[in-house]
């Protein structure tokens, strides 16, 4: 015996679900890390982030912040052992990690810390390809890379709080939050640079418009 309205209920659910899938897939959590000093970025032994930020496109308002034990006194933040039962909720949910760079230099600071212990969980991210990288995008499309700088700069007419470089420096002088607050911006501004590319079909580095379809 067939139960016709319960198939088509079964289907609107399925379609429901689809596309729902569909959308939190095209507005990924953007994802930013502040670090220790960098000497040289081609080896990044012992680098480890004092700040991870995750910011979630899909409702505007909600964030996660890790950061190092000497910071949690801070509003809002999570420690940094609470990172991979976050991410494990992700990569279930089919959400997409997204940001600048982040599979040359975020991820692999993040998965050589055995402290944090996601190596597995940031590989399933790039093997499931629910990945963003917009520096690596442009770089294997146009042959050369932008910065976050000049894409916000260009597309948005907006600018980063301060130079990464010297994030290490004001939070090795205990500016913890100004350090965190920096982050928060970064993620904000990729997420806006990505949603800028996906509705306009290019983003603007000063100059030059970049077609892009990520």
């Amino acid at each position: 015996m067939s139960y016709p309205e319960y198939e088509l209920d079964m289907q609107m659910v399925e379609r429901h679900r689809l596309n729902e899938l569909v959308r939190i897939r095209s507005k990924p959590l953007s994802i930013d890390i502040e670090t220790t000093s960098v000497e040289d970025f081609k080896d990044l032994t012992g680098v480890i982030a004092n700040v991870i930020v995750v910011w979630d496109s899909v409702s505007p308002t909600k964030k996660w912040v890790f950061v190092q034990n000497e910071a949690l006194h801070l509003d809002d933040v999570l420690p940094m052992s609470a990172l991979r039962t976050h991410l494990i909720e992700w990569l279930k949910s089919g959400r997409v990690l997204g940001g600048q760079n982040i599979l040359g230099f975020d991820f692999p600071v993040m998965m050589d810390d055995d402290n944090l212990k996601v190596k597995d969980v940031l590989q399933a991210f790039i093997d499931t390809r629910q990945i963003v990288d917009t520096s690596k995008y442009i770089s294997d499309r146009y042959g050369f890379r932008v910065s976050l700088k000049y894409m916000a700069g260009g597309s948005l007419g907006d600018e980063k709080l301060m130079d990464g470089a010297n994030a290490p420096i004001e939070w090795d002088n205990g500016n913890y939050q100004d350090v965190v607050d920096y982050c928060i911006k970064d993620t904000i501004l990729w997420s806006e640079i990505h949603q800028f590319g996906v509705e306009r079909g290019y983003v603007n580095i000063g100059g030059p418009k970049l077609t892009v379809d990520w």
